[in-house]
């Protein structure tokens, strides 16, 4: 988890820092050995990040075993390079209420023009989703997103945020050094590394959450008709 504080040092330094990051781990999956294992890369403000090595990553990435996350405000956005690859390579895809603009476009990755008016107007909480499934894509359905519990006390919400962060992201790394290449490499090839012995056998969040749902396969989904 890398927090390259673009609002302290400004775009320009986040986006130089950011895109060296992205080279590093470029180099590294290059030269993975293991590629079963997927490996996950999410780029917040996805747009700070567009020039090499994101196009060829978004086109190459998957017979490395990498997977891409990206996350923006709205196509726009993005670069003409950025949205081609995205277009050729991405086949999973959700849409939350969107512009008109962009409404118009995802219409078109659904396949069906009647969508866009729809597609404006969606419920909070909701989105249309197209999914690859061995091979095949999936008819268009609804994805209901659970709410979050609503906490009104907001001092409360960020002392919570604060000490919760740094029991998991700051206490268990604090002695850590940072890697090296060849350690990076290392963990890339065998993704066990990537957590600290005593952390393997805690179960996380979301396996928690899943653990409280019904075994119904994909819960929260519904047919969109």
């Amino acid at each position: 988890l890398i927090d390259l504080a673009a609002p302290s040092i400004g775009n320009h330094a986040a986006r130089i820092i950011g895109t060296l990051v992205m080279m590093k781990l470029w180099n590294a999956a290059m030269a993975r050995k293991d590629r079963d294992k997927t490996h996950l890369i999410f780029v917040d403000e996805a747009s700070l990040f567009q020039t090499n090595p994101m196009p060829r990553m978004l086109a190459e990435s998957r017979k490395f075993g990498i997977s891409m996350i990206l996350c923006h405000q709205h196509t726009g956005q993005l670069s003409s390079e950025i949205r081609d690859a995205l277009e050729a390579n991405s086949a999973n895809f959700s849409a939350f209420r969107l512009s008109t603009i962009d409404a118009s476009n995802a219409a078109k990755r659904f396949d069906d023009p009647e969508m866009q008016t729809k597609l404006t107007r969606l419920d909070a909480f909701k989105a249309l989703t197209t999914l690859s499934v061995d091979g095949r894509q999936s008819a268009p359905f609804t994805l209901k997103v659970e709410r979050l519990k609503e906490e009104k006390d907001a001092d409360f919400i960020s002392r919570w945020i604060e000490m919760n962060s740094i029991d998991t992201l700051d206490e268990p790394y604090r002695n850590l050094r940072a890697l090296t290449p060849a350690q990076i490499q290392s963990r890339l090839d065998n993704p066990k590394l990537l957590m600290p012995v005593d952390q393997k056998t805690e179960t996380g969040f979301l396996d928690k959450k899943l653990e409280e749902q019904p075994d119904s396969g994909f819960t929260g989904f519904e047919d969109d008709d």
